[in-house]
Formats: structure tokens, sequence, C-alpha cells
């Protein structure tokens, strides 16, 4: 019996420290200082090296490799995690720092959350929908205002040890829910920060405008940024589509662009895998609203931009080893402020000479098909690259001289290329509304408003809106629908005449289309105010009006449908009004400055609408 015990206490420590050797054990680390020197050596000896089985024998890829450096630095198999609940540790062999559940992570609460963590503490991750929500697992290297940086493996689906920064919002973006282990008996000590490094300074941020296409010029070479094979390259030749080498910009609400590929505008620049590091690779990739695929762009003194993704705070584009070769990869680097970090932006909406007198073909850059002229009628369509009649596709261009235009004659039948007027539009502000896309007739005097239209619509609306609540001025909504005895109290129903719309509800009550709402705006401002101590304030309103124009005319000028800013002020006195109304003078000045317009102020006829003055 007692010989029996002997022999299982010796295979039990034989068994122990068979495993202990398996394992590779370093010695356990119990201080900050111990973890970030030990840390600091693995990755110095595996940072950017592949993976190998040893170092992921405790579990696939990310988490098999946090697993081997939690346990060679702690002494500690941090454990498993269930498929139900990837974003979290089943019974942890480490303390829980905290656990934010599916839904809850957002870029305050990973940031509060981390902020409480140190160099060596084991991150579980589930990443967001876009990227599967499928579990990741890293090693906390450090935190600081910008972001965090990590140390893992497989974050580029290739295996590949690598230590990097995240941002904040990358973090946020590419995650949906985490939690954070720190190792029992880690002393963790929190010594004085380091002072800060400077910001680089990359320039001031530039707004060329809410949406343009242009071609990304590199300044060191003068080649441009071409989508090769849904890679972001420098190159020159167009590898037989110009649409590699054209990119539309649209601006974001903070500034930076999305930059997409006029070769599939689903693609766009994108910074792969939100690789925040030196020679993070920069690829077109499908459009996900994340900040590896927004860019800020910065001006420089000599009118040169440099451009940085969202997710870096410190790296901007830049090319491979400053190779200019045809083909070369596009990456990002710490800001240098080298030529290679430089680019032009060639918006292709400025007006150039190819020539005064040349042929060509004239091809759509999204899908590079050609424009050209039908063989029984005159209009102009988008081909095939195999058209029968290679003379429908060729046209003649000859230059003005005096302005730069280009009278573009095709060679089927020399008809030249012509926009034709709208035929139901009698006036040149009709016309251009309705060639340009924004607005569309349904019946006289009645429009639909379009995409485009309906943009510079709310445009405008935001811009008064601002200078009428800078103004004081207080906004509600009136009916349009309104009792025609409202109208009919004050005399202004037969003023109106057969300009207002007429109608009846099914308990044959006489109703109307408001073409204006004075007498609304009063019953509404009689209802709040008991005493002149509760005057002056005025009131406005952006809502649609009805007026049954006899010969609509002019475009959205004289219509029966129309959107309009009414504003009224109820004041003490005259003094009270003369206020009340410059207030409104300068509003509308400020407006008129805003949207660029020309403008006199003139007197006039006050109409149905009465008042004393009208300007």
């Amino acid at each position: 019996m007692k010989k029996q015990k002997i022999i299982s206490i010796i295979m039990g420590f034989i068994l122990t420290v068979s495993l202990l050797s398996a394992f590779d054990m370093d010695v356990q680390a119990v201080s900050q200082n111990d973890v970030v020197l030990q840390l600091s050596s693995y990755i110095a000896q595996y940072n950017g090296k592949t993976a190998n089985s040893n170092q992921m024998y405790m579990g696939a890829q990310c988490k098999g490799f946090a697993n081997w450096i939690f346990l060679k630095i702690f002494g500690v198999y941090i454990g498993p995690y269930p498929e139900s609940a990837n974003y979290k540790i089943t019974n942890p062999n480490a303390e829980t720092i905290g656990i934010i559940e599916p839904g809850n992570l957002n870029e305050e609460t990973a940031k509060a959350l981390l902020k409480k963590g140190v160099p060596g503490d084991y991150i579980q991750v589930q990443r967001s929908t876009a990227r599967g929500r499928g579990p990741h697992s890293m090693i906390l290297a450090g935190v600081n205002d910008s972001g965090i940086e990590v140390f893992d493996c497989n974050s580029d689906g290739k295996n590949t040890i690598k230590k990097y920064s995240i941002s904040w919002s990358a973090f946020d973006t590419a995650n949906r829910a985490m939690s954070l282990y720190h190792a029992y008996g880690y002393t963790a000590s929190q010594p004085a920060p380091p002072a800060p490094a400077p910001e680089p300074s990359f320039g001031n941020v530039v707004n060329f405008g809410d949406s343009f296409s242009a071609r990304i010029r590199h300044c060191a070479s003068g080649k441009v940024v071409t989508n090769s094979d849904y890679n972001a390259v420098i190159g020159t030749s167009m590898n037989g589509k110009i649409a590699r080498q054209i990119w539309k910009f649209t601006r974001n609400s903070n500034g930076s662009y999305k930059i997409q590929s006029c070769l599939n505008m689903d693609y766009c620049l994108d910074l792969n895998n939100f690789d925040d590091s030196d020679g993070g690779n920069v690829k077109c990739a499908l459009m996900n609203g994340s900040a590896a695929q927004n860019w800020f762009i910065y001006q420089k003194d000599d009118g040169s931009v440099c451009l940085r993704p969202e997710c870096s705070p410190t790296r901007v584009l830049d090319l491979s080893s400053g190779c200019t070769d045809d083909g070369n990869n596009m990456q990002i680097w710490s800001y240098a402020e080298t030529l290679n970090q430089r680019f032009g932006i060639d918006i292709c909406s400025e007006v150039i000479s190819l020539g005064d007198d040349f042929s060509g073909f004239i091809m759509n850059s999204n899908y590079w098909k050609p424009i050209m002229q039908g063989a029984k009628d005159h209009n102009v369509f988008l081909g095939t690259e195999n058209s029968r009649e290679i003379s429908q596709q060729l046209w003649h261009f000859t230059r003005d001289a005096k302005n730069g235009c280009y009278t573009i004659e095709n060679y089927y039948n020399g008809k030249v290329l012509t926009v034709e007027n709208a035929k139901d539009e009698d006036s040149t502000s009709g016309n251009l509304l309705v060639r340009s896309g924004m607005i569309k007739k349904t019946s006289a005097g009645v429009y639909m408003m379009l995409p485009l239209g309906l943009r510079v619509v709310n445009k405008i609306k935001q811009i008064i809106k601002e200078e009428m609540d800078a103004s004081g001025a207080q906004e509600l909504l009136m009916p349009s629908l309104i009792s025609s005895e409202v109208y009919e109290s004050c005399g202004r129903l037969e003023a109106f005449g057969n300009s207002m719309f007429h109608l009846k509800d099914r308990a044959n009550h006489d109703m109307v289309l408001g073409p204006t709402h004075e007498e609304l705006f009063t019953i509404a401002a009689a209802s709040c105010v008991s005493s002149y101590k509760d005057l002056p304030f005025t009131l406005y309103q952006i809502a649609d009006k009805f007026r049954d124009e006899a010969r609509p005319r002019y475009g959205l000028i004289r219509v029966k449908e129309f959107i309009m800013k009414d504003a009224y002020s109820f004041d003490k006195d005259e003094d009270g009004l003369d206020i009340s109304y410059q207030k409104m003078f300068n509003a509308y000045n400020n407006i008129f400055d805003r949207c660029k317009l020309s403008y006199k102020i003139v007197r006039a006829d006050v109409g149905a609408m009465g008042g004393s003055l009208s300007e």
C-alpha cells in the first residue's frame, strides 16, 4: 500500500514536470515591469512572422496564440470560450476586469473598460456583423489617449503575428462585444505616463466639395493611384480602362471622404484589416462604412495633400518602399513630411483642352461601354464594345477657341450632340432644372422633386433654419388642410378667390388647402399670450403651400404647390415691430449671402398678404 502511494506521488511529479516542459514555461511575471519586459521580448522575436503549430496548439489561430503568450508570461491557461457567447471566457483562470455584452459596445464603453487594462491583459472580442461575428483573441500591449496597442495572430487571415495600434473608433467599428482579463498575482503598477509624443502636423483638413470625381496623383513620381485587381497601386497605363484611375469622393459628416473606385462603385479605398502599422496595405474593398474606409485630406503649403485613414491617428497614404515602378502597392506609413506621402487631387470636372480637331470614342467610365448614335433615331445611348457599326461609336471633336467648348459630331449620320429643351417648359430656369435631373413635371404647375433636387432643397432649408434660429425665432408646423371658416372670419376667403383650392370632407364641411397661414399663426399666438410680458416673440415654419395659379410658368417660380418659409412676429408696439423687422431683414441677408446669391433689395406690393411694408 505504501509502495503504491510512493509510486503514485512520483508519477504525479513526473507528469507535472512533463507538462511544464511541454509548455516551455518561462519564469512567471508578477510585476508590471517584468510583464512589459517579457512581452516586449516576444514582440521583438515574433512580430511579422507566421505562427507555427507549437504557438497555436491551445486553440485555433488567434486564440491559441493569445493563450500561448498568456501562459508563457503568467503560467496560466486562461480557458475556453463558449460558441454561444464567444466574446467571453468560461470560468477564466484570471480576474475578470469587465464584460461588454452585444449591443452595448461603443467607442465610450470600450475606452472606459480598456483604460482599466495594462500590458499583458487578455482581450476577447466578438467581431461586428460586417466581419462575421466571429471571435478574436488578443494580448493588450499598451493603452493611450488615441486607442490601444495589441499583440495577436491571424488578424490578416494568414496566421501572421503582429503588434499594431487600433484607434477607439476603429475598435468600435470592428467589434460588437468584448471582455478583458487580468492574471491573478499580477501587481500592476501605475508609473507616471511618458510625455506624449507631439502630434504630427498634417496641415489643414480641406473641403473640396461634397461629391466629385478625380485622379489621385503621386507628387514624387507624377503617376496616379490605380485600381489593379482591387489592389491600390501606382501606375501610368490605364490597363484598358480609364475608370481604374478615376475615384469618386463623397464627403462624410466628420469631414472625411469615402473614396470609391469608378471601375466598380461598390468598392472603395480601404485600410486592410484596420492595420494601423507601418506598411499596412491599402486596397479596394466592398464598402462597409467603417473608419478604415474614411480618409481625411490635409492640404500642405505647396498645394499638395496627404491622406490619413480615420482609424489611424498618425499614419498617412504612402508608396511601398518608395518604389515608383508601375504596380507598386499603396500602404500607410508614419507621417514623415516626404514627397512619397504627398498627392495631388486632379478633379475631373475641370475644363481641359484635348486639342482643336480630333476624333475619338466617348466611354462610360463606370461600365466601360461606348456612347453611340442610334441607327433608327437620333437618340444617344450606352452601347456595347461589339456594336457592328463602328461609325455609330466614333465622334469628331471641333474646339471653339473663344470659349473652349467642343462641337461633337457623329460619323454615322453627321448629327451633333445636342441637349434638347424640355418640351413643356417655357423658361430657361425650368429647362435647366429638368435637364439637370432635379425636378420632373407631373402636371401643369405640379412637380416631383428628384433626389438631386431634394438634396439642394434640404441644404437651403438647413441654411434658413440656422439663420432663423439665430435670430431668436421659434419653428413650428401648421396643417395644409384648413377649415374655410378660418379664412371666412377675416374676409380673406373672398380675397383669394379662385386661387384657393376648395374641397369638402365626408361630413360635408368646407375645407381649403392653405395658401398662407397668417390666421393660424395668430390663433397659435393667442393661445399662449396672456400678458404683454409674454411679448415679443417670432414664430416660423417651412411648409407646403397651395395656390391654383391660372397660368403656372417659369419652372418653380409660379406653381400650384410650393415650399414656403413664412415667419410672423408678435410685438408690444410699433417700436418692437421695427426691431423684429430688422432681425428678419438681417436674417434674410445672411441667408442670401450664405447661398452666394447676387441680390438687390426693392420695395414691393403687399398684395393679399396685407401689411404696411414689403421688401
